[in-house]
């Protein structure tokens, strides 16, 4: 195929319109405004060992949504959040405690 498709944004709705169209055999061209990937997804990591998620944190509801799939797929780990429990506990990503509850 000699199509060539320019998908705007590289957040994840953007890229993952890239990967299916390359899979389709497309050449895809992504474009991106901003000098990092992601869209509303970003987590800053200036702190040192102490990252910070500033955008889409949670994914809500983990049956048929498509970006649960994703993490499913590439393998990101993720966390469930317990309302229901008084006293949770955010994690490092190494599994320690990092602060009681939340």
């Amino acid at each position: 195929m000699d199509d060539c498709v320019c998908v705007v944004g590289a957040g994840i709705a953007g890229l993952t319109a890239a990967a299916t169209l390359q899979a389709q055999g497309f050449s895809v061209f992504v474009l991106e405004g901003r000098i990092r990937l992601g869209g509303r997804i970003w987590t800053d990591r200036s702190w040192g060992d102490t990252p910070l998620d500033l955008g889409a944190s949670w994914i809500h509801g983990m049956r048929g949504n498509p970006i649960a799939a994703l993490a499913r797929k590439w393998r990101i780990p993720v966390l469930s959040t317990d309302y229901e429990r008084p006293h949770s506990c955010i994690l490092q990503v190494v599994g320690s405690c990092l602060r009681q509850s939340v």
